[in-house]
Order: C-alpha cells, then structure tokens, then sequence
C-alpha cells in the first residue's frame, strides 16, 4: 500500500487529486447510466436535521455539516463514537485510558481532559455536560449531525468547536421489536434489543432498548499471562416515553442506566526517549497491578413541547450522575520513592532472581538500587499502585420559545441553568503486593500521596436567536448568548496533622525535622511552618458569544453561506496541590519555570471564520460541499500528564494565542439504484503564536491537530436471483496525517535528571485503516461480515510526551476486528 505523502502542500496536491479523479468519475457515471434511469430515479433521501434548533434541510443550514441517517449509521457498523468520527474530516478521537477519559479535535481544537468538554453533545434536544457522558454505546439511534464551527451562541458552554447532535428512535403507534447479534475476535460479544409501540392508542407511546458488550482486547500482560490489557464489559437499559394528550402538547421522558463493571485501566506504555521513534515501538505490557476501570452512568429526563401558535414552548430538565472508578499500577519505580520499603525489596529481588528481563534501556538488578530506568507500569511493587474517582451530578434546565418556521423573521429565546456537583481523587500508595483492589482514596499505612477536592460549577446562560429573509434567496441570522459559570473548590485532603506521609517527600530539606510531608504540598509553608488546612477557591468566568452568518441560494440546488462566531470554554481550576508539585518536583531541580501550570487554569474564547458552499447535481444523485475557516483561539486548554517522584499527576494550562486555517471538502453520489460513492477531506494549518508557559513552542504546531484527514467510501446494495434477498457490501477508507501530541515538538528539552531530551521522533506518523462490511440482507434481517482494520494497521492511537522526564507515554490504536453481525426486526 502506497504511503500518502507527509509534507502538507503535497498533502493538500494529493487530497485534492484523489477527491477531483473520484468527483469526475461521479459526474461522468450518472451521465452515462442517464438512459438506463427512470423518470422514477429516486436520487438520495432528503436530510432533515434540527443542527439550528428547528427542522430545516440539511442543504439549507449555512454551516458545514456531516450527518449519518438511521440506514447510514447501520450500514456503517456505527456502534461507538470513534466509529462515526473516522468518517468526519476534520475531526479525530483519542480513547485509549479509561471509560471516560477520552478527546476529540474538531478542526484543530481539542478537549483538554479534566477541562470543558470543546463541543456540545445535544441527545434528543438535551444538551448533556458530562464530557463522560459522550463515549457510550450508540445502539438505537435515528440520526447523528456533527456540526463544526463555535455553537456557542445557539448550544452554549463549550461548543467552541462543534456541536454533536443525536436522535434515539422515537417510540410510535406502531409495535415494532428487533435485535442485534455480534460475534468477532478476541472473545467479542455484543448485542442490542428493543421493543416499542402504544400504551394507549395515539396518546401514549414507549420504547425499551437494552445493549451488551464484552471483549477480551487484542493486548495481553506478558508479565501476568492470564490478565488482559485492554477488557471491556458493559451493558445498558434505556426507557423512553411520548405523550401526547393533545395537538399542541408533547411530553418526552427518558430514562438511561449503563454500568461498566470492569475494564482495562491505565495502559499506556512508556517509551524512553533516547531518540526511539514512538512510530517503531513495539508494544510489550508488563504491569503487575492488573487494572480495572469502573463506571455507572445513570440519566433522567423530562422534555415538553406546548404550541401557542404564535410560538412554541419548550422545557426541559435533565439529572445526570456518572462515577467512575479506576485502579492501575503506579509509576514511582524510576524514582526510586520506594526503595527501602521492605515489599519493593523483596519483589525487585525475586524478579532478579528469577531472570526476569525488562525491554532496554531498562534493567533490573538484585536491589531496587542496583537496577536502572525501571519503567512506569513495571513488574515491580516499587511502581506502588493508584486509585482515582470521578463522581458528577448535574442538574440543568432550559426553557425557550421558538416562533413558527413559515415567516420571514423568525426567532427564539430561551434562558439556561446548571448546577454541577463534582467529586474527584487521585490516591497514590504503597503496593504491598497482596493483588487486591484498594477502593478507598485513604488507606492507614499505604497512601503517600492524595489530590482529593469538591467542584461546584453554577451556570447561568440567556440567549436569542433571530433568522431574517432579506429577499427571497437571502437569509440573514444573528444570535447572541450569554454564559456565566460561577466555580468552587475544595479541598478533602487531611491535614499532615492527621496524616503524615512515610516515604513521598514534599517538604525536602526546607524544614529539618518535619517527621514526615503532608499527603499533599498545598498545605505549603507559611513562616517555616507547615500549615494544618488549605482555603477554598472561587472564580466567576463569563462571556459573550455572538454569531453572525448569511445564507444565498442563488440556484435551487446551490447555497452560498458565510458566517462569524465566537465561542467561549470555561476556566477553571486544577486539583488542589498540583500547581505546587510541579514547582517543588520540576521546575526547582531545572532552576527554572519550564511549566507554568497555576491553580486556575483561564477561559478559552475563539474568533471563527467560515465561508462554503453546498450543492446537488444530476437531480439530486450528487452532492458536494467545501469550505474554508480560520479560528483565532485564545488561552487555549492544554492537558498534560506529568510524571516524577510524585507518581503521576493530570494537569490543565494554557497556551496564549493560536491560529488555525484550513479547508474541507466532501461529496457523495448516488451512481445508480445500486451503487454509490462518498468521501472528504481536510487540511489543517494550525500554529502556536504566543505561549508565555513554554516560549520554545512558538511557531510549533497546534498538539493534536493532523495536518490532514480523508475518507472515501463505496457501498453497494445488488438484488439477488433470490426475491426480496439483495447483497450488500460496504468499504471505508480513513487516513490521518502526521499529527504532534505536545507544545514540544522538534525540540530538546532538560529533563529533571539535567540531561536534554530529544523530542523529534514524537510526530505520529500518516496511517490509514480501511473498514469491510458484506453480507445479505432482507426485507427485515441482515446477516453481515465486517473487518475493521482490515489489513492490521500498527499505528498509535495517542502519543504523550513527558518532556522534563524523558521519554513517552504511547497507547496503541485499534488492531484488525473481525465478526458476524445478525440483524432481525419485526
């Protein structure tokens, strides 16, 4: 397979050829295959989407827009969000940590973890807050909208890159009951259920669904054979009710459960610098913690819609509570923290003796002191072990009216309002090698590090929203919100007090004598004495977000749009104690201020310019769309791991000023009754213009943002001898491009040690997976072989470079899955 060149105005040369041979050959196909069509050509199906909160088009909606239709979303095997984000360009998801930790980019701009989430995430006309709350099952869906460009002004907080919009099947006065069934490698089970219809005859309507999924993963632990990596089981019942007592009247409740009862935790592999190229790095696992990742989501809510004629009232409320809980092996082996406990002694000793080898540079000898580099994630108690929990309740309102959709000025209001309650800890402790699974953030004896803090986040939001026809082919809309989120901060952690440390120091040789460092630095110092309590913290972050864009249809098969917008992603703050851990542990021992991680983290606000077209051809059978945008974003939100004597810690900054420009084109085409064809692409210059934290990453790119992504797709739907049985098939094509993980790039940095890292060989290399699904299908069943990754692609999934230690984290990307697929309804 023929690699896709890596310099980005080759990059662009070669994108634009592949989409300009494949747009050809659309063009000449229906023209060709013209006197084999009847007057009775169907063409495509009419998109109808809410991506502007009322029912227009999808080729009337000035903004670039991808969508799945319930048969795109079965055809294409869409069964989890990285499954519809591979088919977007421009966008990119990361998912390799836990259950609820996970990132998307869209158009450059990337959720940092523990930040905001950087889109809105609308199910059923319900905006969900928990950035967790996205990477789930998706099984009874209808629809799928992702929409790039700041949302802000029209979905608020966060949507400063996108929107995802999702609809679930809606229950009916029609019974209908069906099933998936799904078999693959690595002991892949999965399936989905439900069953819907009246209660009462046209007043009263339900639909159950439940799903099931359990796989073994493709990666296994060397060091403990019977452990794998990366196990997942899950499972989920959800409920949902229609009434309508009336015309005007319309209740909507929905009841969601789902548990992850257990999966792979942290699996990251460190790669140690020593110029290794990450893209070269053989994966080998050899954790003796075998982790496990833990979550319940549980969601309710209750939505009326009431017409007035002259308007329509809607109200939601929505009550979200996701916990998650996870347990890994630690990281404290390579700095020697633990060294003369007495467990990492023996351990380290056994292993020694037993021949145990590590992969280089890393080796062990008879003492932790005699052995060298020892890896994160190692076969060693000496890594000690970690424990985290993320327990957060939301509560959100939202009320609107939204005039009629058959007049020339049309408008909507609405005011917001969400209340958070967020729990999280990060427990770093002694491993005593017992191999049990430590719960408690607090453990007498073994705990040597806490971050352990409450978040409460008030939000309050107004918006309005106006749509004029200035002339019959020309449209006008500006909207405007308004967004204040009011934070708190808590800190859980006990006082050195009540809980010294025995072998984690944070107090170094400052105060002779202490006897012990608190679980925790921020308990600081104040007049050479360590203090018993740390205070609470609150910030107020509020912002304007207005937009403006302008729609013309010169033509009925041809809209010209344009648009501007701000978006806006709250500030605000890192775990208590973590702005200091890295002054004592990084940027002390380096003499300088290498990283500038505060308490508080600032808001990110970006300037976005868009202009595009849409257009059919060929009575509709054709479609293509284009766009160009340029983003100016300020404080950009940047997540890092960091790592040192402290264990490992999660932390948010910011970079000053980025810009970001590209372009987008896609096209999809129905070559006849049979046959049809679709692809897109995406070209990305994004760059670092000011980053006061770390000066040397100006000029450097914007950290995972690929210089270019595409997709191209053909399916094919063939009748059979057979009355009523057609055969199927369907081939997804995805490329990435090269793509940087940090602020550091090319560059050499001094690490804790006081020697320089060199981080050029970081870049992801271009990769390409291509996704196979065949089979037949019948009226009401579909039995489908599929294959993702067809050809056992090795490429990363995420790199994270850990610049003042040396080295990087790097997780691996999907492995070839293959299986069967049953599908029945009746």
């Amino acid at each position: 397979m023929r690699d896709v060149p890596e310099n980005p105005v080759k990059s662009a040369h070669y994108l634009a050829t592949l989409l300009s041979t494949v747009a050809t050959a659309c063009f000449i196909a229906p023209v060709s295959m013209a006197a084999q069509q009847t007057a009775a050509s169907r063409g495509f199906e009419e998109i109808v989407v809410m991506a502007r909160q009322r029912e227009e088009r999808l080729a009337d909606v000035p903004a670039t827009i991808t969508a799945f239709s319930n048969a795109e979303i079965e055809n294409a095997g869409i069964q989890r969000p990285e499954d519809f984000v591979r088919l977007t360009p421009g966008v990119i998801m990361t998912n390799n940590v836990e259950v609820g930790d996970f990132s998307v980019s869209i158009r450059g701009i990337n959720k940092a973890r523990d930040g905001e989430s950087n889109f809105a995430f609308i199910v059923d006309g319900i905006l969900l807050t928990n950035p967790t709350a996205f990477n789930r099952e998706f099984d009874d869906l209808s629809q799928i909208v992702v929409m790039k460009g700041p949302q802000g002004a029209l979905y608020g907080r966060s949507a400063i890159a996108g929107a995802i919009i999702v609809d679930t099947e809606r229950p009916t006065n029609e019974f209908e009951a069906g099933g998936r069934l799904t078999v693959g490698n690595n002991s892949t089970y999965s399936g989905s259920a439900f069953i819907s219809g009246p209660l009462v005859d046209e007043q009263l309507f339900a639909r159950l669904s439940a799903s099931y999924r359990t796989t073994d993963g493709t990666f296994k632990n060397s060091f403990r054979p019977d452990t794998r990596v990366d196990d997942l089981e899950n499972y989920s019942v959800r409920g949902r009710f229609i009434w309508e007592p009336s015309a005007d009247l319309k209740l909507d409740a929905k009841l969601n459960y789902s548990e992850v009862p257990e999966a792979g935790g942290v699996w990251f592999n460190q790669s140690f610098g020593f110029f290794e190229d990450v893209n070269d790095h053989e994966f080998v696992y050899f954790h003796n913690v075998n982790p496990l990742n833990e979550q319940k989501t549980f969601e309710a809510s209750l939505k009326a819609d009431y017409d007035m004629d002259w308007a329509t009232l809607t109200v939601w409320g929505l009550y979200s509570k996701i916990d998650n809980f996870v347990f890994a092996d630690g990281t404290f082996a390579g700095s020697y923290t633990f060294a003369t406990e007495p467990t990492c002694i023996a351990s380290t000793a056994e292993l020694f003796a037993d021949g145990v080898t590590l992969p280089p540079p890393s080796f062990l000898g008879p003492t932790p002191f005699d052995s060298a580099l020892l890896p994160l994630y190692g076969p060693t108690t000496c890594d000690g072990y970690q424990t985290q929990t993320v327990e957060q309740d939301d509560i959100s309102f939202e009320f609107r009216l939204t005039s009629p959709s058959d007049q020339t000025l049309r408008w909507q209001v609405g005011m917001y309002y969400l209340d958070i309650q967020r729990e999280y800890g990060l427990s770093q402790g002694i491993d005593n090698g017992d191999d049990q699974v430590v719960r408690d953030l607090l453990v007498p004896g073994r705990t040597e590090t806490l971050i352990h803090s409450d978040f409460d986040t008030e939000v309050i939001s107004g918006f309005g929203h106006v749509f004029y026809d200035v002339a019959p082919d020309l449209e006008l809309a500006v909207a405007l919100r308004w967004d204040r989120e009011k934070r708190k901060i808590h800190s859980l952690v006990p006082p050195p007090s009540v809980y010294p440390t025995q072998y984690v120091d944070f107090v170094l040789p400052i105060v002779a004598g202490a006897g012990g460092s608190p679980l925790n630095p921020a308990f600081g110092f104040v007049d050479g004495e360590i203090v018993n309590s740390v205070p609470d913290r609150d910030a107020t972050f509020k912002h304007f977000q207005p937009k403006v864009s302008l729609r013309w249809q010169p033509q009925d098969n041809l809209t010209l749009f344009s648009s501007w917008g701000v978006g806006f992603k709250s500030g605000g703050f890192n775990a208590t104690g973590i702005a200091e851990i890295i002054d004592l542990f990084i940027n002390v021992p380096i003499g300088s201020q290498v990283i500038q991680v505060n308490d508080l983290f600032r808001k990110e606000v970006t300037n976005a310019f868009e202009a595009g077209f849409k257009s059919s051809l060929a009575d509709g059978r054709v479609n293509l769309e284009g766009s160009l945008f340029y983003t100016i974003v300020d404080d950009m939100q940047f997540f890092e791991f960091l790592t040192g004597p402290f264990g490992v810690i999660r932390a948010v900054s910011n970079i000053d000023k980025v810009h970001i420009k590209g372009l987008e084109a896609g096209f999809d085409a129905q070559l006849d009754e049979m046959f049809s064809i679709y692809g897109g692409a995406s070209v990305i210059d994004g760059k670092i213009k000011r980053h006061d934290g770390r000066p040397i990453s100006v000029g450097n790119e914007v950290p995972y943002a690929p210089k270019w992504t595409a997709n191209i797709g053909v399916q094919a739907i063939i009748p059979t001898p057979v009355d009523g049985l057609d055969f199927f098939s369907r081939v997804d094509w995805a490329w990435v491009g090269p793509t940087w993980f940090h602020v550091i790039q090319a560059q050499s940095t001094t690490t804790v040690f006081g020697t320089q890292q060199d981080y050029t060989n970081t870049r992801r290399d271009t990769y390409n997976t291509v996704n196979l699904r065949a089979g037949v299908q019948g009226e009401n069943w579909s039995l489908i072989g599929y294959a993702q990754n067809l050809f056992n692609e090795k490429y990363l999934d995420e790199v994270i470079p850990l610049p003042e230690l040396g080295g990087s984290n790097l997780s691996p990307g999907l492995r070839r899955a293959y299986g069967a697929e049953l599908r029945y309804r009746f």
